[in-house]
């Protein structure tokens, strides 16, 4: 018995004029997309570094700004990671004992609680080291 083949149905656009235009406009829309992201994520990687122009002699303030403009920004990864680059650097500086709670601050908002803990405990126990480090003996 002789089998019957069956063809799919003919596209309309096919061997139209119409079809080759349509297929470079598609293309072309790819290629816009295409670069639109690329650029996005040219953006993004050049804004991820914290504050784009931190360097080994960046001072605490600067350090602090960049963090709390990540944190505001909702870059907490990058937020903790300047804070704790700030509190490294800076271990008794005026901005370090808040840096400390911004960071738990940032883990909270991660919804790393456990992280967030640690860094409270942390935070409470630089503050009694530095407390008792500077009190006069008599």
């Amino acid at each position: 018995m002789p089998r019957k083949t069956i063809s799919a149905p003919a596209r309309k656009d096919a061997g139209t004029r119409d079809s080759l235009p349509a297929r470079r406009r598609a293309v072309a829309l790819r290629a816009a997309r295409g670069v639109t992201v690329g650029l996005l994520l040219a953006l993004s990687l050049g804004c991820a570094s914290p504050g784009g122009k931190l360097d080994e002699s960046s001072s605490a303030e600067d350090l602090y700004r960049s963090a709390k403009r990540s944190l505001g920004q909702g870059d907490f990864l990058t937020a903790i990671d300047t804070f704790e680059t700030l509190g490294a650097r800076y271990p008794f500086g005026s901005y370090t004992q808040q840096a400390q709670l911004d960071i738990a601050y940032a883990y909270f908002k991660q919804d790393d609680f456990d992280g967030a803990v640690d860094a409270v405990s942390a935070s409470s126990s630089s503050t009694r080291r530095a407390r008792t480090s500077t009190t006069p003996t008599t």
